[in-house]
C-alpha cells in the first residue's frame, strides 16, 4: 500500500493530500501503472493495477498508519528535508530525513517480523552509507507497551535493545498510539537458576522511558553516532546503473548494497541498454 506515486509528467504525489484524482499514476520504483484508492475508513493510498515485480513490500494498514504519523510529525518540525518511501540502494526506507550538518536518517516502521537475514542486509546497506537507522516497532507482534511481564524478544529487538550489536548506528523504540517507549531490559535467570535465558527478558521500569512521539523525534534529530557499526566488507555482487545528472549525460555502475562507484558505462553500452543520452 504505497502512499506515494508519480504522474505521467514525473511529478511525485502523496495520496492523503491528492487533489487531482483523475489522472494516470505510476509506481515510483517499478514504473508500472497504479490506481488511487480513495478510502474513507482506511488511509488513502495507491496500489498496482496488476501484479508487478516491485521492490515495494506489502504493508499492513497498521504499518501505513504509523508511517504516516511519523512522517507528518517530522515534516511539522520544518528543520530538514523529509521523504516518504525513499529508495536507498536496493531497499526502500519508509521515511528518509536528509540533514545538512549530520548524517542522514532512515526510519523503518516495523509491524511484522522478518527473518534475521533480511534485517542484516538492510542494516548493512544503510551502515555502508553512514546513515543513522531508527527502527520503530508497532503492533502486537513486538513488545510495544510497558507491562509487568517477562518478554520474549524477537532477534532484532534483542540485537538493538539488549546486545547493542549495531553500536550507535541503529537505535529504536516501540510506538504505542502517539507515545514512544524506549525500553531497558534485564536478563532473566534460566530455569533452575543456572545461567540466563537467551530470548526472555525482564523490563527495567526504572530505566524504561515513555515520552510523546514528537519529543522522541527531537531526540533522534539531535542524536550523534559516536561509535558506528562497521559491516563486513562488501563484495559488490549486485550492481545497478545510475544517471550522472551533470553534462555531458553519462551512466555509472554502482553497488546496490554499499553504493560504491564501480565504473563508467560506455555510451555505446548505455544506448544498447535503452538509456537516453
Amino acid at each position: 500500500m504505497p502512499l506515494t506515486a508519480q504522474t505521467s509528467a514525473g511529478i511525485r504525489v502523496f495520496a492523503p493530500e491528492l487533489d487531482e484524482k483523475k489522472q494516470d499514476f505510476f509506481c515510483r520504483f517499478c514504473d508500472q501503472p497504479m490506481v488511487f484508492i480513495d478510502a474513507e475508513l482506511k488511509i488513502k493510498h495507491f496500489r498496482h493495477k496488476a501484479e508487478a515485480l516491485c521492490d515495494f513490500e506489502t504493508e499492513t494498514e497498521e504499518h501505513e498508519r504509523y508511517k504516516l504519523l511519523v512522517y507528518q510529525s517530522l515534516k511539522s518540525k520544518g528543520i530538514a528535508e523529509v521523504f516518504l518511501e525513499h529508495r536507498v540502494g536496493k531497499f526502500i526506507a519508509d521515511i528518509y530525513l536528509k540533514k545538512d550538518k549530520f548524517c542522514d536518517i532512515a526510519f523503518e516502521i516495523q509491524a511484522t517480523n522478518y527473518s534475521p537475514v533480511k534485517y542484516e542486509e538492510k542494516i548493512r546497506s544503510y551502515a555502508f552509507r553512514k546513515l543513522l537507522v531508527v527502527y520503530i516497532f508497532v503492533g502486537d507482534g513486538f513488545c510495544n507497551e510497558v507491562k509487568q511481564n517477562i518478554y520474549s524478544l524477537k532477534e532484532i529487538e534483542k540485537k538493538i535493545f539488549v546486545q547493542k550489536e549495531y553500536c550507535d548506528t541503529v537505535i529504536g523504540c516501540y510506538l504505542d498510539s502517539d507515545y514512544a517507549i524506549i525500553p531497558s531490559f534485564k536478563e532473566k535467570l534460566a530455569k533452575g537458576r543456572i545461567g540466563h535465558c537467551t530470548h526472555r527478558f525482564i523490563m527495567d521500569y526504572n530505566e524504561t522511558k515513555r515520552l510523546p512521539l514528537s519529543d522522541y523525534l527531537d531526540n533522534v534529530l539531535r542524536y550523534y553516532i559516536y561509535k558506528p557499526f562497521k559491516p563486513p566488507q562488501c563484495n559488490h555482487n549486485e550492481t545497478n546503473y545510475e544517471k550522472y545528472i551533470r553534462q555531458p549525460i553519462r551512466y555509472k555502475e554502482v553497488c546496490l548494497m554499499c553504493g560504491k562507484f564501480i565504473k563508467w558505462l560506455p555510451n555505446k553500452e548505455a544506448i544498447a541498454k535503452g538509456f537516453m543520452l
